[in-house]
C-alpha cells in the first residue's frame, strides 16, 4: 500500500456489525492461529529407529492445513536417516505422508524422499534457503538427525542463511549425525552458520491425559480416533501401523506425536508467543474445528501478516448470510478491530469478511 498516496487521499471508514439470532460452536481457530513471517522445511526421520514420526508428520501436515498455512509449508522431508534404514518402515512412513496429503488437501509437490531421492530434496532445501531474507524467513525443523539439513546448509548461499533458524525440541535429533555417525554436523556446526531454536520437549508426560503437556500417549487416550465420525481423523490412527509401530520397545502401547508439537508452536505464534505446552486436546480441537468450519485463511498485509486476535468486541458468530464487502472498486484495504488493532489487509473490490472472526470492525480503503 502507498503510505504517501494514503496520507493525502481521505480515508473511508465502514463500520460493519455482524449479528446473529443463533450461536453455533465457535471456531477456536480466530484466537489459537497467529501468522508468522515465513516459511517451514520439515525434515523427519522414521525410516531408522523410532517410529514417531509415522505419526507427526501427518499430524503436522493436518495441522498446517486446519490453521490456513499450508502455503507456509514449502517442504515435507521424510526418511532423512541417510545411514542405515529399515525398509519396511521408509515404506510405511511414505504412505503415511502421501496418505496424509492426499486426505487433507496438501499439495504433494512439497513431499521429498531424503534417502531415496536425496539430490531433489536437497536441490530443493537449498533453493528455499537461498530465498530467505529478512521479510521472508526460514525455519528449518529438525524432526529428525540434522545431517540432510547440514549439507543444504552447506551448499547455501551464506547472504540468505543470516535469516533461516533450525528449530528443535530433541536433543537426539541434533546430536545423532555427530555422536553416532561421526559426521561433522554437530549442533555448535549448525548455530555457527544459522540461528538456532529450542523448545520444550514435546515427548513429556507420557502417562498423562488429553490436556497435560506433551504428544506423547499411551494408546487409550487417543484410540477415540480410530471411530472418529470423520475419516480424516481415523486416518491418523492407521497411521500407527501395527505391529510394525511397537518394534522399538519404548513405543509399546503407546501413540507417539510427539516432534508435531514443533508445527504446532509455529502455528500458534513461532517466538512471538508460539504455544510450547502443545496437548492432545489442543491439537485435537484444532483439526475438529477444520472439520466443523472449512477452510481458514489469514489475509497476510503486505508480508508482515495479521495477529490473528480476536477483538474484544465481538459478537457470537452468524449462522448465514452475505458477509462480503463490496467496495465498488479496486483498492487498497485494512481491516481494524474497534480497538485500533491492524487485524488484515490486500488489495481488491471484495473483502471476505469470513476471514476474520464475526463482530464490529473498521475497515479503511484508499478510496477517494
Amino acid at each position: 500500500m502507498n503510505r504517501n498516496r494514503l496520507a493525502q487521499i481521505p480515508l473511508l471508514c465502514i463500520l460493519i456489525g455482524f449479528w446473529h439470532l443463533k450461536a453455533q460452536a465457535k471456531d477456536i481457530r480466530a484466537d489459537v492461529v497467529k501468522d508468522f513471517p515465513g516459511r517451514v522445511v520439515w525434515s523427519g526421520d522414521g525410516n531408522e529407529h523410532d517410529t514417531d514420526d509415522w505419526l507427526a508428520s501427518p499430524w503436522m501436515l493436518a495441522m498446517f492445513k486446519a490453521a490456513g498455512m499450508e502455503d507456509k509449508l514449502v517442504f515435507s522431508g521424510y526418511n532423512n536417516h541417510v545411514w542405515s534404514t529399515t525398509q519396511n518402515h521408509a515404506q510405511i512412513y511414505e504412505a503415511n505422508v502421501k496418505g496424509t496429503a492426499t486426505r487433507w488437501g496438501m499439495k504433494s509437490s512439497i513431499l521429498y524422499d531424503e534417502k531415496y531421492d536425496a539430490t531433489a530434496a536437497t536441490d530443493k532445501m537449498v533453493a528455499e534457503i537461498n530465498k530467505s531474507t529478512s521479510s521472508n524467513p526460514l525455519w528449518l525443523v529438525a524432526a529428525g538427525p540434522i545431517e540432510t539439513i547440514g549439507r543444504a546448509i552447506d551448499k547455501a548461499g551464506t547472504d540468505a542463511l543470516k535469516h533461516v533458524t533450525m528449530l528443535s525440541h530433541s536433543t537426539w535429533n541434533t546430536d545423532h549425525a555427530s555422536k553416532d555417525h561421526k559426521s561433522k554436523y554437530t549442533l555448535a556446526y549448525i548455530q555457527n552458520k544459522v540461528s538456532y531454536k529450542k523448545i520444550k520437549d514435546q515427548n513429556g508426560n507420557e502417562n498423562g491425559s488429553m490436556t497435560t503437556q506433551g504428544l506423547k500417549r499411551k494408546t487409550a487416550v487417543m484410540d477415540f480416533l480410530k471411530d472418529h465420525k470423520d475419516a480424516r481423523m481415523q486416518w491418523l490412527w492407521t497411521c500407527r501401523k501395527m505391529p510394525e509401530y511397537e518394534r522399538p520397545n519404548y513405543q509399546k502401547g503407546f501413540y507417539d506425536y510427539s516432534d508435531a508439537g514443533m508445527a504446532y508452536w509455529l502455528i500458534t505464534g513461532a517466538d512471538n508467543g508460539g504455544d510450547e505446552d502443545g496437548t492432545p486436546k489442543k491439537t485435537t480441537d484444532l483439526l475438529e474445528a477444520y472439520i466443523t468450519h472449512g477452510e481458514y485463511k489469514i489475509t497476510a498485509l503486505k508480508g508482515k501478516g495479521i495477529s490473528g486476535k480476536k477483538p474484544k468486541l465481538s459478537v457470537l458468530p452468524q449462522t448465514g448470510g452475505n458477509r462480503v464487502v463490496n467496495l465498488g472498486q479496486e483498492a487498497d484495504w485494512v481491516v481494524y478491530s474497534l480497538q485500533g488493532e491492524k487485524l488484515g489487509g490486500g488489495r481488491g473490490q471484495n473483502i471476505d469478511m469470513q476471514l476474520f472472526p464475526q463482530g464490529l470492525y473498521l475497515i479503511n480503503s484508499d478510496l477517494p
